[in-house]
């Protein structure tokens, strides 16, 4: 049976705070946890490959992707990758590398860690207020972002603490052997917004990704949903593949549905 994982950031179990939103979200694991995952593929006799090269009728084949584009990728994921000679499928969120900015979610994120109480703090990463939040487009969260911190200053970049990859970055990472993937201009979750501004979107990536040479083949649904217009405007890109979470079935193109597993911290132990 094949496997396609889900990863999102990752960083060295000591700098980790269980507090922290993004870890009790499951968009934070550490080294230390996927180096386990691939250890155990590995000793389990599977091929990892990129997306764009799995087949329907493969077996025991597994899928490495990393969703957003994080700089920590860069900085943790690859050293393990190279370790053990796999080679793997990220998914930036393209506005955000070109821009060298960060999303609204980190700016929600970082107000969840600094202003909201633990005993409030769900609610916020996965409850009513979060999904709230989630349900707008870019330009919507950007102005939820400046009612939370009262229409002052943002912090800064600095002050989030993070970073997404330059395109250096990327670029390089084509040049290693691993495959750059569609993930949207902004993290618009595509069935909230019109077919014409998901087909503005796609337009808007495929131009930049071209500009640097990178030609992709392989899409990831922003927070896994989508529907069948959505796969019409890819098809229509000549993506070939696309990865959800859970597939809808509405589709007899597999490639456009390929089931994702989610790999959050609890995710070794319930499953290996």
């Amino acid at each position: 049976m094949n496997k396609v994982l889900m990863f999102h950031r990752i960083l060295p179990q000591q700098m980790i705070s269980e507090n922290d939103a993004y870890y009790q979200r499951g968009t934070l694991i550490s080294c230390e946890l996927l180096e386990k995952v691939i250890l155990f593929f590995q000793r389990s006799n599977y091929e990892f490959i990129t997306l764009n090269q799995l087949e329907k009728e493969d077996k025991n084949k597994v899928v490495l992707t990393f969703d957003d584009g994080y700089e920590d990728n860069y900085s943790y994921v690859i050293p393990l990758l190279e370790k053990y000679g796999i080679n793997a499928t990220f998914y930036p969120t393209l506005g955000y590398c070109l821009n060298q900015d960060v999303a609204p979610l980190d700016y929600y994120y970082h107000h969840v860690n600094n202003h909201i109480k633990d005993n409030r703090k769900q609610d916020w990463i996965t409850g009513s207020i979060k999904k709230s939040f989630i349900s707008l487009n870019h330009e919507q969260q950007k102005k939820f972002i400046h009612k939370i911190y009262k229409n002052k200053n943002l912090p800064s970049v600095k002050d989030i603490g993070l970073r997404y990859m330059d395109m250096e970055q990327i670029c390089s990472l084509q040049e290693a052997g691993h495959e750059i993937g569609g993930h949207s201009m902004y993290h618009d979750i595509y069935t909230y917004i019109s077919t014409e501004k998901v087909r503005q979107d796609l337009t808007e990536m495929m131009f930049h990704f071209n500009q640097y040479g990178i030609h992709i083949s392989s899409f990831a649904y922003t927070d896994g949903q989508y529907s069948n217009d959505i796969i019409h405007e890819l098809l229509q890109m000549n993506i070939k593949k696309a990865c959800t979470i859970h597939s809808l079935g509405i589709n007899p193109e597999y490639p456009m549905e390929i089931e994702r597993s989610f790999i959050n911290s609890t995710w070794y132990e319930n499953n290996i």
